[in-house]
């Protein structure tokens, strides 16, 4: 007796359909989280270049026992400087420490102080000249951070505004330190 059943060498016109499909819902589905991730990384990206130029000013003053800056490089959207005045008589005699880069298109970083001109000033014993606060937003996003900094030096990172009371930015609620 001869076996008259053919062998099946592939897909069936419907299963491939059916892949095709499912494939199209995963992708619908996952590729706004792939751009909400994206932008979320943008945001914790910028925060933490912030902090860590705040950190750094803070730990070079108490160390070199002098005054160190952070501020613009322009405006704050060019990205920023650590640095210092070696000579308060000579306003052009600034050092640089450390230059840190524009942050990613679409990223915006505003800072809240009484200080002008509106940089952040730390001082010999690590606290600043005034409280300050930044609000750092990326376009597109619902999520923002704000990195509030306190008379004593003490920076944070939060996930609320600012606002406009300097006294909440010494001790912001729902901040972690």
């Amino acid at each position: 007796m001869q076996n008259t059943q053919k062998q099946s060498a592939g897909f069936t016109l419907v299963e491939l359909m059916v892949t095709i499909v499912v494939v199209a819902i995963v992708l619908a589905v996952g590729i706004p989280s792939i751009a909400q991730m994206k932008r979320s990384s943008e945001l914790t990206t910028v925060t933490n270049e912030l902090v860590t130029a705040l950190n750094m000013a803070r730990s070079e003053a108490v160390r070199r026992g002098a005054d160190v800056q952070v501020g613009p490089r322009g405006t704050w959207a060019d990205g920023w400087n650590v640095g210092a005045n070696l000579d308060d008589a000579d306003p052009d005699n600034w050092v640089v420490y450390r230059e840190f880069q524009a942050p990613p298109k679409g990223a915006a970083v505003a800072i809240k102080t009484a200080a002008v001109p509106a940089i952040v000033n730390f001082e010999a014993i690590g606290n600043v000249s005034a409280v300050a606060c930044f609000d750092i937003t990326v376009a597109n996003s619902p999520t923002l951070r704000s990195v509030p900094i306190a008379l004593a030096g003490r920076i944070s990172t939060c996930n609320v505004v600012c606002g406009n009371n300097a006294n909440l930015w010494a001790n912001p609620p729902g901040c972690s330190h």
